[in-house]
This record gives C-alpha cells, sequence and structure tokens, in this order.
C-alpha cells in the first residue's frame, strides 16, 4: 500500500514547511524590536522633549557618535568571540579565571536567556566573559554583532549622559 497525499506522515522535502520553534522565537524577538523602535520613535516625534535627558536622546549628532562606537566597539568585540570559538581549553588559556564556577554561570546564563545575554557584554569585567563564551557556545556571528552591538549602544548611551551631567552640559 502506497503513502496518499492525506496520510499523516510527511513526504521527503515536506519537512521544512514545518514551523520550528527556534524561527518563531526569532520572529517574535523582532516584531518586538521593530514594535519598540517604532513605539519609540511614534513618542518622540509626537511629544515634545521635557527635560535634560530626553532633549540629549533627541540630538542626532549624539546618536551619530554613540552608534558610531558603538558598531566600531562591536566590531573589536569579535577577537574575544573568536577566541571562544576556538574552544574552551584555549578559553581558559587565556582568561584562567574563567575556569570552574564562573564558565558554569555563563554557560547557564547562554542556556536560560541564550544571545540576548550579550545585551549586558558593554559591562566593565562582565562584558570579555560573555563575548568570549558566546565564541565558545557556538552563537552565530550575525547574531552575536546584533546582541554586542545592543550592549555597547546601552553603555555608550550611559557613559555619554554621564559625560554631559559631569561637565554640566546637561541641566
Amino acid at each position: 500500500m502506497g503513502m496518499t497525499k492525506a496520510s499523516s506522515k510527511t513526504e521527503p522535502g515536506e519537512q521544512g514547511r514545518n514551523l520550528n520553534p527556534r524561527h518563531v522565537h526569532r520572529l517574535v524577538e523582532w516584531i518586538a524590536v521593530v514594535v519598540l523602535v517604532v513605539a519609540l520613535w511614534w513618542l518622540l516625534q509626537n511629544h515634545p522633549p521635557r527635560g535634560p535627558i530626553s532633549t540629549a536622546l533627541l540630538n542626532r549628532s549624539l546618536w551619530i557618535l554613540v552608534l558610531l562606537v558603538s558598531g566600531l566597539g562591536a566590531a573589536g568585540s569579535l577577537v574575544s568571540y573568536y577566541a571562544g570559538r576556538r574552544g574552551t581549553e584555549a578559553v581558559f588559556e587565556h582568561y584562567p579565571k574563567l575556569e570552574g564556577q564562573q564558565w558554569e554561570r555563563l554557560e547557564a546564563a547562554y542556556q536560560k536567556w541564550g544571545a540576548p545575554t550579550l545585551a549586558l557584554s558593554g559591562i566593565p569585567g562582565l562584558g570579555v566573559a560573555l563575548l568570549v563564551a558566546a565564541g565558545a557556545f557556538g552563537i552565530k556571528v550575525g547574531v552575536f554583532l546584533f546582541w554586542a552591538f545592543v550592549g555597547k549602544v546601552l553603555r555608550n548611551w550611559a557613559v555619554a549622559l554621564a559625560a554631559l551631567f559631569g561637565f554640566g552640559l546637561l541641566v
């Protein structure tokens, strides 16, 4: 007896049409980012700035500076990423403090949160460990660069705002 089209089994070549939870998760992440950006853009366009922080966030020159520095920082993070891609032995040889409990914590964070953990890569001290671990755990380069860039943008905005307040440019 042959298989009919109404059969519950899939024919060869039809397996790619099934929804993969990983792809659905990635699609939901992208939709959330797009919705957040559109909502933020709408708020910024329809409501005048009321304080020094919102004034700074609307400064195009500051945005260009933060995005440029963040892009360069994310590109520089590839050094740590590729150190991690060489394997855990190479990681522990170059970063002996990561061995043991520290490495287990990093592994648990990546298992629980995945690549978005890299949004914390702008935190001094923790950042390098996250970047190296991303390479060792096999995070794809494009995903790595996106989340490393997000982490750098968050850090660079914090630094820019702190510098502006510190120099008295924002009051």
